[in-house]
């Protein structure tokens, strides 16, 4: 006997259900052609200017190297820590805001220190015009002969531990690596050295631990298998800002004439190199690669800040030189997510970070 009440419900059933089954597979195959065309995609990409065939020895780039500026004293009288500031050709007012603050700092708790400036060839004649007539002025650069840019920074790391363990290896105890949008706690760090006291086997900094490689080809950190194909890189320690000891720029140096360049000069200098030197970066709390609001308060208790402009670096550097610059960061205000932060979970993520590195 026909029912039209079931008959109704069926075919509204199927009305309904239709177009969502529908979406299903229009959505199930538009995920996996996405899929498709990112794994086609990433199988395609090449690094710039390092690309598949690209011979990537790096004593081929660096053997015959020869500085095309070169301070006339660099490393001719003692210094504790040498200070060289990864900056970039066209970053003048960068690189003037670091030697009017925390650069202009030359002898801090008895010690002195040594800060020169190292870059690559600026493609621009102006560019390269103001470069010589700065360095006339400040006999602190160093410029190397070498095309400049993001996908060349492991050869201007690589050419820093050259000249520091051909230059200084007598002349310096510590080498720090910085670049030129960081703010440096200078008194702090040299608080830090001197505590702890040990000028061996030292690599220092904030430590990136069981990072995978970014397949993303529109990443600026993007790695392609042809460069890295392990799961994980090497614990590494974040190129914004590290220090060694001077023993440990030799063995560095020695172990990237053995390695195949990758451009991902952290990675590649603290994390493949080291490990293949049997050097053990070590993480230090007070190495911030954040940014911060109140940076001056903030500044206290760190050694490096990130992301300075160089006017935010001037005014910064005028505030923490005013008497009185730190009072303001001791009002007894309970604050409970600064409580929360100190007493839980910075405790906790350090503690994680011991764990898992």
């Amino acid at each position: 006997m026909f029912n039209e009440e079931i008959w109704n419900q069926k075919t509204l059933l199927k009305v309904v259900m239709k177009p969502r089954i529908e979406y299903v597979y229009a959505s199930a195959l538009l995920i996996s052609i996405l899929q498709i065309v990112i794994y086609f995609t990433n199988l395609e990409c090449e690094v710039e200017g390092w690309g598949k065939e690209s011979i990537r020895n790096i004593s081929l780039y660096i053997s015959d190297v020869n500085a095309q500026i070169f301070p006339k004293d660099f490393c001719q009288a003692y210094s504790m820590l040498l200070i060289v500031v990864c900056s970039a050709p066209a970053n003048t007012n960068a690189r003037q805001a670091v030697r009017e603050t925390w650069g202009s700092q030359k002898t801090v708790l008895g010690e002195r220190i040594e800060l020169v400036f190292l870059m690559g060839k600026a493609l621009e004649p102006s560019v390269q015009g103001a470069i010589l007539a700065e360095s006339q002025q400040f006999n602190d650069i160093i410029q190397e002969d070498f095309t400049d840019s993001y996908y060349n920074l492991t050869l201007k790391s690589t050419l820093m531990l050259k000249l520091a363990s051909s230059n200084c290896m007598d002349m310096s105890r510590f080498l720090f690596k910085i670049d030129d949008d960081m703010f440096v706690n200078i008194p702090k760090l040299m608080r830090l050295l001197i505590e702890r006291n040990n000028s061996e086997n030292v690599l220092l900094g904030k430590m990136m631990c069981r990072t995978q490689p970014i397949k993303d080809p529109t990443s600026k950190w993007y790695c392609p298998a042809y460069m890295f194909n392990n799961t994980y890189f090497p614990n590494f320690l974040s190129g914004t800002g590290y220090l060694m000891s001077l023993d440990v720029t030799k063995k560095l140096y020695n172990a990237a004439l053995t390695i195949p360049l990758i451009h991902l000069e952290d990675v590649y200098i603290t994390g493949m190199c080291a490990k293949n030197a049997g050097i053990v970066p070590e993480t230090v709390f007070e190495f911030s690669t954040g940014y911060f609001e109140d940076e001056s308060c903030e500044l206290k208790n760190l050694i490096t800040i990130h992301y300075f402009t160089p006017d935010r670096m001037r005014q910064t550097f005028q505030t923490l030189n005013k008497p009185g610059s730190f009072e303001k960061c001791h009002e007894p205000i309970f604050k409970p997510t600064a409580w929360l932060r100190t007493t839980l979970f910075l405790p906790l993520a350090r503690s994680r970070r011991k764990r898992i590195c």
